[in-house]
């Protein structure tokens, strides 16, 4: 009798166990808003442009679902090519701002309590949610090619492109949301700690400055052309 009780204690155990390997319900929103935020945020507003300058030249709405992958193809500094014509190097602004995001977003879902599992699983959710918008451009983009001169991206290259934006841009998010955590586990000295902060805050102020003068200079050249 002993001994089924204590197999039947070990099943539950291992049921339990297993169950617990997955992500609580908060965890699951947690990695949803990580996966689709920031790339949910990029389609609305390329949607937005793309149909405001289509309707403000009179243009009928062809090929507006290929412009739209286009613009996605275009923030992540995909190479294109529209009407046979390679677009050289894409204005890295947009870039910018959604490795920003991506970083901001990533940075709230962890701290440095945060276990090294919800850690893989935030990194891989920041890659996930992008890279299928990129398949679903890369479709799109393949079918708008016989409407409008847009050639469909290779598919290795563009998965590439944006992989590397995300990754970057999640592995920013991630070490500076667990930095001390980090300085302490690797026994660091203390001036390593201290030197980050200053250092990113900084960056970000050249970053938030140059992006400023290149919209300045940009809306100068807009109104004297």
């Amino acid at each position: 009798m002993s001994d089924l009780l204590n197999r039947d204690t070990r099943r539950a155990a291992a049921r339990s166990s297993r169950v617990s390997t997955g992500p609580t319900p908060d965890q699951s929103r947690t990695l949803a808003a990580v996966a689709f935020k920031t790339s949910g945020l990029v389609v609305v507003i390329a949607t937005t442009l793309v149909l405001i300058t289509l309707v403000s030249v009179n243009s009928d709405l062809t090929g507006t679902l290929g412009a739209i992958a286009g613009s996605w193809f275009a923030v992540h500094l995909v190479p294109l090519s529209i009407g046979g014509t390679s677009m050289g190097v894409a204005p890295m602004l947009p870039t910018l701002v959604v490795a920003w995001s991506v970083a901001r977003t990533v940075h709230h879902a962890v701290d440095e309590t945060t276990d090294r599992r919800m850690v893989r699983w935030v990194f891989a959710a920041s890659m996930a949610g992008p890279l299928a918008f990129t398949a679903i451009a890369l479709a799109v983009a393949k079918d708008a090619s016989t409407v409008i001169g847009l050639s469909s991206p290779n598919a290795l290259v563009a998965f590439s492109w944006v992989a590397g934006v995300h990754a970057a841009a999640s592995g920013t998010g991630l070490i500076l949301a667990r930095w001390d955590a980090l300085v302490i586990d690797r026994h660091l000295p203390d001036w390593v700690r201290a030197l980050v902060a200053p250092l990113v805050r900084s960056v970000s102020v050249l970053t938030a400055g140059g992006a400023a003068i290149v919209l300045l200079a940009l809306l100068v050249s807009w109104d004297t052309a």
